[in-house]
């Protein structure tokens, strides 16, 4: 793991299990994963059996892992690079990251900007407690798009190496009003 990317792998079961049911994977949906690691959570949504799971991983060091997780699954696609610049390169029906906390505004804005309509992320609970308060501009850009949902509350001895910091397990789902606009607009 490389510190200097702030890579802390979670290592719970239950909170990895959990992501999964929340995400209610089926095999029409193509996922867009940020930071897979070693390819723990990568496996589990792959069990789920999608129609395509894309996994952007920035630390060249760990391509050895997601090369082997390639070999027994053919809807399986990674790229060494960086997933915020990479999600405006693909089409996808939900993204699932287990985010370095340093990436969390840059791509919170990505999402805003694409109008994603699932997003399902392990970032730092501090983020999550600024969207949910009302007096500060993300809550507004956030909310007036997105249904928040807290899955779960992670403390830092989930992680390898351990965080000093809580996190926070985040679904965004975009208002029923604004996928209606989307899908009109693709039409036109």
């Amino acid at each position: 793991m490389n510190l200097d990317l702030d890579q802390h792998f979670l290592i719970d079961e239950n909170i990895l299990n959990k992501t999964i049911n929340t995400a209610n994977i089926n095999s029409d949906d193509i996922i867009f994963e940020i930071g897979p690691g070693a390819g723990v959570l990568t496996k589990k949504i792959l069990k789920q059996n999608p129609k395509k799971l894309i996994s952007i991983e920035k630390d060249e060091n760990l391509k050895k892992y997601l090369e082997q997780i390639k070999q027994n699954n053919s809807n399986f696609q990674f790229i060494i690079s960086d997933g915020t610049q990479e999600i405006n390169n693909f089409k996808f029906t939900k993204l699932i990251a287990n985010i370095p906390y340093s990436i969390t505004e840059p791509l919170y804005k990505k999402i805003l900007d694409k109008k994603i309509e699932f997003a399902l992320m392990l970032h730092g609970k501090k983020f999550y407690d600024i969207i949910t308060m009302s007096h500060n501009k993300w809550y507004h850009f956030v909310n007036a798009f997105y249904n928040i949902e807290l899955i779960e509350e992670v403390n830092g001895d989930k992680f390898e190496p351990k965080t000093k910091v809580k996190s926070a397990l985040v679904l965004l789902k975009l208002k029923q009003n604004l996928t209606q606009q989307n899908i009109l607009l693709q039409t036109l």
